[in-house]
Parts: structure tokens; sequence; C-alpha cells
């Protein structure tokens, strides 16, 4: 084989072994093949070659930006090539063990706001992961300054994920989670809310108009206590400590309906035994 040959076969090769899989692909796929339920032999034998079709889409789709654009046009496959690409690594030593999925926006045919979401994100990661090294750094000097032993320390434990909310033409919405794990865990979120054809940050004000605050108080004062009618085994904080109303800053993410849902992390408005707590608010 000749070295050009090789070169351009190795560039294949990791150009595939690095394309991630859009989130959208496994959906499709099955989605085929409910389309004729009754001819499962049919589906036995094609599953497979459905399989390596999204593989070979993917792999175009990163690795060809003329691919991408183009595909990017039709409909259908449009909402496929407008997806989250990321990276993932890890960092693991005595002290901490931090794992990190990094999402990125791309295809939108938007650069400006994919560098400034992408921007964002690396910027608030990076910080995150810095911010833990040091406690982890500091916490191991600090044992092993009293005799601790190495064997017995318990790292720090650092995941920072996302999840897709919504993701089609006109809404995207997503979630960067951080999670540290000590004694207890301890979880951030970070919210994105993009208006697609616009490249703005979507507002509460801009799904539910004039007077959101209101309505969103009151719909989440009736969630609360028709859940603990529900669960007497909720305890939602009162007074001072309970639910006051929403924040100018609050955080929410947009669900496949297009509806927005509040989010509190722990300990926000009740035990952190209950986790963190959503509540979807409709028109």
């Amino acid at each position: 084989m000749k070295p050009d040959s090789k070169q351009r076969l190795r560039q294949a090769r990791k150009c595939y072994e690095e394309t991630p899989v859009p989130e959208a692909l496994p959906y499709l796929v099955r989605s085929c093949l409910r389309e004729r339920p009754q001819k499962t032999r049919w589906a036995r034998v094609m599953a497979p070659a459905l399989v390596c079709l999204c593989f070979l889409f993917v792999t175009l789709l990163n690795c060809s930006e003329v691919f991408a654009q183009t595909v990017s046009q039709v409909p259908l496959l449009g909402e496929v090539a407008k997806i989250f690409t990321f990276r993932s690594y890890s960092e693991k030593d005595p002290m901490k063990n931090i794992d990190v999925r990094v999402p990125a926006l791309s295809q939108t045919g938007n650069t400006a706001l994919e560098k400034r979401v992408n921007q964002e994100i690396q910027t608030k990661i990076d910080g995150i992961v810095a911010k833990a090294k040091t406690r982890a750094q500091q916490e191991w000097e600090a044992y092993r300054a009293t005799g601790g032993s190495a064997g017995d320390f318990m790292p720090v434990i650092v995941t920072v994920d996302y999840s897709v909310k919504c993701s089609n033409q006109q809404i995207l919405s997503f979630v960067l989670e951080s999670t540290e794990v000590r004694a207890s865990a301890y979880t951030q979120l970070f919210c994105y809310n993009i208006d697609m054809a616009t490249g703005n940050d979507l507002t509460l004000q801009d799904l539910l108009g004039d007077g959101y605050e209101e309505h969103v108080n009151a719909s989440i004062r009736q969630q609360i206590a028709r859940r603990e009618a529900a669960n007497p085994d909720l305890d939602y904080f009162e007074g001072e400590m309970g639910f006051q109303g929403i924040k100018p800053d609050q955080s929410f993410f947009i669900n496949d309906r297009g509806n927005p849902v509040i989010v509190f992390e722990k300990y926000e408005i009740a035990p952190g035994s209950m986790g963190i707590q959503e509540f979807e608010i409709t028109p």
C-alpha cells in the first residue's frame, strides 16, 4: 500500500473512532424497525444494515463539512445534523476521579451563536474542573499532613455531563450538570435555552408572556400542594426557607412539549434527600 493511501486510511479510521453518535439516531433506527412489526424476520435481517448506515451517516456528517451543510438543508435529516457533538475525557489519580463529557453546538448555520455557546460551555467546564482539582489537592495535603494513609484517602469524584431537553428547528434546550461527591453529592445545573431563529437566549417572558411571574409562582405552589397531598413522605420547606417565588435569573429548561420546566437544586426548597425539584409550567 502506498504511503499516501496508508495516511488516508489512518485519517479515516481516526475520524470514525472519534465520531460521536447523535442521541436521535437510536430513535430513528427503532422507528424504522417499528414501521412493519409483522415482518419481524425482515427487521432482524435489516437491523444490522440500518445500524451500519447510521454510523456511516454520522461519520460523513462529522468528517465532511460539505456533506453536513447539504444534509442540514433536508427537513427531516436537518434535525439530526443539528446535533451536539462532544469529547470525553477522564483524569484519575489518588486525589481525584474526574469524568467529563463536553457538548458542542454545531451545524446551526449561525457561527456566531455556536462560538458564543461553545465558549461559554468550555469556560464553565474549565472552571468546574479547576476548582475541583484545587479542592482535591488541598484535601489530599491536609489528609497526608495528619498522618493519613494514601491508600485510605477517598478521592474527590467529579462528573460533568449534559442532557438535551428539546431540539427542533425552533428551540434548543439543554442542561449542563456538574456533580461532586464527597461525604454527600452536590449537583449544579446550568440551563441553556436558545431561539434557533434569532440565536438569542429564551426567557420565561418569551415563553409565557407578560405577568409570567405570578402565573409561574401560582403553578409551583399548586404543584407542591398536590405532591404533598399525594405523598405524605414529601416535606417541602415552609416559611422563609420554603418557596418564596421565582428569581429574576431562575433556572429552567424547555421540554419536548415546548413548556418551560422550573428547576430547583437540592436544598433550595426541599431537603436534599428529595433531590432536584422540577415543575413544568403550562401556558
